[in-house]
């Protein structure tokens, strides 16, 4: 049985992922990057 397929955009771009990961994660010295999305260890 063929169905039509559905998609959907909500507009969750990269800058703002990481516009909520500074939000959430940082300090009076700065930006305190979370293991998972830590651009160097």
């Amino acid at each position: 049985e063929r169905r039509p397929m559905q998609m959907g955009c909500y507009g969750l771009g990269l800058s703002r992922i990481v516009a909520a990961i500074v939000e959430t994660s940082h300090d009076k010295h700065g930006i305190i990057w979370p293991f998972s999305v830590a651009p160097y260890r």
